[in-house]
């Protein structure tokens, strides 16, 4: 959990069943423009067979170079900390 990318070109690549792999990215989550070139595949990618799960967009600006959105997906409240939860129950 919290990795911006992956090592692997598809989730069945990971030892799991693609089906329990989840990705969510915040839409202003600075990381966005940088996974492919820093991090390997993009988990949230359709290719990579993760299931997406949907988070906020994340505020806008903050710090550089990733912003206040790549620190929220744990904010109360959010869709990201819900679906998190979801996933971890067995419910997703």
């Amino acid at each position: 959990m919290g990795s911006p990318g992956a090592d692997a070109q598809h989730a069945s690549e990971l030892g799991f069943l693609p089906e329990n792999v989840h990705a969510s990215t915040a839409k202003n989550d600075g990381i966005t423009g940088l996974t492919d070139l820093t991090h390997g595949a993009d988990p949230t990618s359709p290719d990579f067979g993760a299931s997406v799960f949907e988070s906020k967009k994340g505020s806008e600006g903050g710090p550089w170079p990733l912003g206040a959105a790549h620190s929220e997906y744990f904010h109360e409240d959010t869709a990201s900390l819900e679906n998190m939860g979801e996933i971890i129950a067995g419910r997703h």
